[in-house]
């Protein structure tokens, strides 16, 4: 199968993945136990893949330090980027964040040597614009000055951070075990996160059952996992073969899946904004598939 399909189905899993977010919402579940309980699924269904299927387990010093690299650049990620939100509108975080393409891009240049088209990078800008637009709905102006200073180093950490896993992955998609990689980096994700998260919230007790033992939590959570595990393959899949930087593009627009299920399915309203972004993600889409 051809990268630019398996970019594209990670493209459309990851976005159910992340409207599943909303779901739980929805339903009142708490966002970072969901998060915890999905990656414990993947970490779960990955292994019992490579107990089913005799998969090698090879823990060589190369597949351990890109794990561990993606692992705790992962969690350093979410971690800043829940801080962030804390600080600073969602109008300027998110897009701030996912200016982590452009790292990308230009990693993948001037040190993986690929060669985009001039069509390819319109595709790249157009991508960013369309996020500028969607986040822009997220306007929050009841944010101070110094509480912004705060949020724009959060989402500095996170922006870099999440370069860097990505890169990472293009690494281990060629060179590692798929599932292996998937089983070692979320089991060290999930324990760097727990951590990371308690060391900030020293005071708040992950493990109470207002966090893990609601039903709808715990069920949401293992679909995320279903989904995040079919989804991450794929991504890894398309890296194999695909350019980082087209394929990091296209699943950075994965939040659009997540808009219009949530439109179609809990009738949230879509803003003639979210229309516009919408509509050049289907066009940056379109441009990136000239290779």
């Amino acid at each position: 199968m051809h990268w630019y399909i398996y970019a594209l189905l990670a493209f459309f899993i990851i976005g159910i993945q992340r409207f599943f977010y909303n779901v739980a919402a929805k339903y009142n579940c708490n966002s970072l136990a969901t998060t915890l309980i999905f990656m414990f699924s993947v970490s779960c269904i990955s292994f019992i893949y490579i107990f089913a299927t005799n998969t090698k387990f090879s823990l060589n010093s190369y597949t351990l330090f890109l794990s561990f690299l993606n692992s705790i650049t992962f969690s350093i990620a979410t971690v800043s980027h829940i801080q962030a939100l804390k600080f600073s509108s969602p109008s300027l975080v998110y897009p701030f964040i996912r200016l982590n393409i452009l790292i990308v891009v230009l990693y993948s240049c001037f040190i993986l040597m690929e060669r985009l088209t001039s069509i390819q990078l319109i595709g790249i800008f157009i991508s960013i614009i369309s996020l500028f637009l969607i986040s822009s709905e997220f306007k929050n102006d009841s944010y101070k000055k110094k509480e912004n200073k705060i949020g724009f180093i959060w989402a500095s950490f996170a922006m870099v951070c999440g370069a860097i896993s990505s890169i990472s992955c293009k690494y281990a998609a060629n060179y590692i075990n798929k599932f292996v990689f998937i089983f070692i980096s979320y089991v060290m994700s999930t324990f760097f996160l727990t951590i990371g998260l308690k060391l900030l919230n020293p005071k708040e007790n992950l493990l109470s059952k207002k966090h893990y033992f609601k039903f709808a939590t715990i069920i949401i959570g293992i679909l995320m996992g279903i989904l995040n595990i079919l989804g991450f393959y794929c991504y890894l899949m398309a890296l194999e073969t695909g350019p980082l930087s087209i394929v990091v593009t296209i699943n950075g627009m994965h939040f659009v899946i997540s808009i219009i299920m949530s439109a179609i399915i809990f009738k949230d309203k879509i803003t003639k904004k979210s229309l516009y972004g919408i509509f050049l993600t289907i066009i940056s889409l379109i441009l990136l598939t000239n290779f």
